[in-house]
């Protein structure tokens, strides 16, 4: 029970972290083309 708990907390993480990557390349992307 607990190990799933913590995969599915890890399985989350990764999603975010994964999330906040793509918002970085679009950010980025976007301030290359205003500048």
């Amino acid at each position: 029970m607990r190990r799933s708990c913590t995969f599915l907390s890890n399985k989350i993480l990764n999603h975010m972290l994964l999330m906040l990557l793509e918002l970085t390349k679009m950010l980025t992307r976007s301030l290359k083309m205003t500048f």
